[in-house]
């Protein structure tokens, strides 16, 4: 399919396109690897190097799965489109997007793939190696893998039409919307159990924040991969990403429609 064919060429160019920063490739497997270090280095003290130990259901070993496999997450799923978005807007390049054969959230979410292959083959893999080979993180059975792999996917949707949604504020702010960035990426982190664990959280406060769309983003993919959730609760907490989805999507649009005729009013 001819279109098909088109979308795929612009990951494909977006991929290219980084491979072209061949000093960051190093630097940037470094980084991740670090941040890795830190975090286990972090809950080793917590838990006093005891791997027998449980803490709010995860023992050091898990824990420290948990941590990493967050960050690589982080890596792959958030590409950053909102800074695209706004760069866009100021210069009034947008144009020659919306005069294209797709729509512009199909082109920078094709975009955006190509960057989280770039991301992940340059900087997730070779710390996600490192990681295993230093600090024991485990690998689950081969159909938990699979879950973990189909809920990472709609992770990532999931970050991708927050992260559009908060980029469409570029419309509207005519500056940096370096600001509502980070209270997108802070909201994500604390309410979807990046940095901690939601076990780690008084009941009340999970419950209060379990119809919020965060969830989707680290905790679910995260417990599918710990066998936290199993059974019937997997495809359960699969049907909560798939709504979140269809209700982030629908109002992406919306959002773009009314983004679109500012653009327009402002002489875009």
């Amino acid at each position: 399919m001819p279109n098909t064919r088109g979308l795929l060429a612009l990951s494909k160019t977006a991929f290219k396109n980084y491979t072209a920063y061949r000093a960051e490739l190093l630097v940037g497997s470094v980084t991740v690897f670090v941040s890795v270090t830190i975090s286990v280095l972090f809950w080793a003290a917590v838990y006093g190097w005891d791997y027998q130990r449980i803490i709010a259901g995860f023992t050091l070993a898990q824990i420290v799965t948990y941590s990493a496999l967050s960050l690589f997450i982080a890596r792959i799923a958030d590409t950053g489109i909102e800074y695209e978005m706004e760069e866009l807007v100021k210069t009034g390049n947008l144009l020659t997007w919306l005069v294209k054969p797709f729509t512009y959230l199909q082109q920078i979410f094709f975009g955006g793939i190509g960057y989280s292959i770039f991301s992940t083959l340059t900087r997730v893999v070779p710390a996600f190696i490192l990681s295993v080979v230093l600090y024991k993180i485990f690998f689950p059975s081969f159909y938990t893998f699979l879950f973990f792999i189909v809920s990472l996917a709609f992770s990532y949707l999931t970050v991708f039409l927050l992260s559009f949604m908060f980029g469409l504020y570029a419309f509207w702010s005519r500056g940096s919307i370096f600001a509502i960035r980070r209270v997108r990426q802070t909201a994500t982190n604390l309410l979807s159990g990046s940095v901690i664990p939601l076990a780690f959280f008084p009941a009340w406060f999970v419950s209060a924040i379990s119809f919020l769309p965060f969830l989707s983003v680290y905790h679910i993919p995260l417990s599918v991969y710990l066998e936290k959730i199993s059974g019937p609760e997997i495809f359960f907490a699969f049907g909560q990403q798939i709504i979140w989805i269809i209700i982030l999507l629908g109002l992406s649009k919306f959002l773009w429609k009314r983004a679109t005729k500012k653009f327009e009013a402002l002489g875009g």
